[in-house]
Order: C-alpha cells, then structure tokens, then sequence
C-alpha cells in the first residue's frame, strides 16, 4: 500500500467521545470542563488544525456535541464494543483517505501530531505515537481501506485496539519528549490543580 505523505486535505479528525466514563462516574469525559472549557473544546482547537474535517464519535448528550458544527456519529454496534467501535464507524463514513484519531480527555494534544505521524509513513496503512516504547494506540493515523478488516475483527468478537493494530505495518512516531501533551484526564484526581500543573504542557 504505497501512498504519498498525506496533508491536513487528506484527513479527517475523529475525536472519540463515545465512552461510559467509567472512571468519572458515569460523567461524559468530553463535557466535563477543564479551566472553563469542556474537554472536547480543548481537542477540537488541537486537531481543527491538522484535518480537512472533523467528527465527534458519541453514543450520548449527541445534541450537545452538534453545537460545535460537526458531524456526530454513534456506534454502529449496541454491544460495548469499545474505541474501536468508534473508530469502525468513521472509517465507514469518511470521504478522506485518512482518519487521524483523538480520545476527548487528552486536552493538550500537539497541534503537529498528525503531521508527525503521516511524516513517518512509507507504505504502511497506520501510524501511532508511542511514548517510552509503548504505542499510544487512541492518537493513530488510519487509512479507511482498513474499514473492513476492522469489521470483521470486531464481528469475530475482537475489542482490542492494540491487539487489532498489530495485525498489520505500523509506523511508530516517538513522543517521549512531549509526554505531557500526550497525558489523559481519566480518573477525577487528574482535575486537581497539583495534576494539572504536573501534566500540563511548559
């Protein structure tokens, strides 16, 4: 699969809001505010830059979400089926060739991050950031011809996105020096102020 360097025309921004908030009580991690402003408007301002386009993928409060202008997609699946549930239904839906993937808790995302990743493709149909050897499979850049591999992963039961993304070539984009921009608001300590000012980019 051999494809020119994708530019920002060539993708488009899925940020991943669909999660029960487990972590958080049950709350929608992409309203919860940060500094005044919900999560998800923090992404949105990292990611608009980078893409032709831009989704929010939401199975809940999906009116509120609208608001920001784009287009919203619930799972195709009912079961918890997960990010890669999320991720299933864009590459479904996008007109671009590539999908650049964000959850909705990582406010501080570099505004170069996709240019990073779609910088280290050769012939691969993914890239991911890694950070201290460990890919951080949720900031991928994704190319849809993988749409129907991932349904039918998804249909065998599968759910894991490390586990589905090894299945193929993948290049690797080492992060370790912007560990902080990459950090996930996921646990209800992470709002505190000593958390933010540990986490937060210099």
């Amino acid at each position: 699969m051999a494809h020119r360097t994708p530019c920002p025309l060539d993708i488009t921004g899925l940020i991943l809001a669909g999660g029960a908030g487990r972590r958080v009580g049950g709350q929608d991690k992409g309203l919860l505010a940060l500094d005044g402003r919900p999560l998800i408007e923090w992404v949105i301002a990292a990611l608009q830059p980078q893409c032709h386009s831009l989704m929010v993928s939401a199975n809940r409060n999906q009116a509120q979400y609208q608001q920001y202008g784009y287009e919203v997609l619930p799972d195709m699946r009912h079961d918890d089926a997960g990010p890669l549930a999320g991720i299933e239904r864009a590459l479904n839906t996008i007109v671009t060739p590539w999908l650049l993937t964000s959850p909705c808790d990582t406010p501080w995302i570099p505004h170069q991050f996709g240019a990073w990743l779609a910088a280290a493709l050769t012939d691969q149909p993914l890239a991911v950031v890694t950070i201290a050897d460990r890919r951080q499979p949720l900031h991928a850049l994704i190319h849809r011809d993988l749409a129907a591999d991932l349904t039918a992963y998804l249909d065998q039961g599968g759910r894991k996105v490390q586990e589905w993304m090894a299945g193929y070539p993948c290049a690797e984009v080492c992060c370790d020096a912007q560990v902080a921009a990459f950090a996930n608001l996921n646990q209800p300590g992470d709002w505190a102020t000593s958390a933010l000012t540990a986490l937060r980019t210099p």
